[in-house]
């Protein structure tokens, strides 16, 4: 049996948690949504070199497939879209086969069988709702959280 002066102590209790409780909700879908942005890009930087490995292919055209392709399926609050800069995907090749790779300037290459050919693909991610919140409690969060995916492969 209650007291008479312990009316309403569970609403209180509740009232403290709920922001902790909802934090954690917020955080879990944030870092799923990186998770599942960080597998987008390693599939396209996948897509990318396997394009550039067989031989006589067009590294330019390519490039530009895989961000049309995959610009629209990742997920993100801010304004940044995969393709906005230049550095978004980056080739680069080991003409040498010496593990020094260069860039990729020319539109069509053909390497040895067995040479490297190495592709880059970064994205920021733009936090919604954890970065204002660390600045509501005095901290500093930096709203964008770099992504990046590198696959190497060899020409066959």
């Amino acid at each position: 049996m209650k007291k008479l002066g312990e009316r309403g102590v569970s609403a209180v209790e509740f009232a403290l948690l709920l922001p902790v409780l909802v934090l954690i909700i917020f955080g879990i879908v944030e870092f799923g949504l990186i998770i599942y942005d960080k597998a987008v890009i390693t599939n396209a930087s996948r897509e990318v070199a396997r394009a550039g490995i067989t031989q006589g292919a067009n590294i330019t055209n390519i490039k530009t497939d895989v961000v049309n392709k995959y610009k629209n399926n990742l997920i993100t609050f801010g304004s940044d879209k995969l393709g906005d800069n230049a550095n978004d995907i980056i080739v680069k090749i080991d003409s040498n086969n010496d593990g020094n790779f260069e860039n990729a300037t020319c539109s069509d290459f053909t390497l040895p069988f067995g040479y490297p050919l190495q592709v880059t693909v970064s994205y920021n991610y733009n936090f919604l709702v954890l970065a204002p919140i660390m600045g509501l409690f005095g901290g500093s969060w930096n709203s964008t959280f770099p992504l990046a995916a590198i696959t190497t492969m060899r020409c066959e």
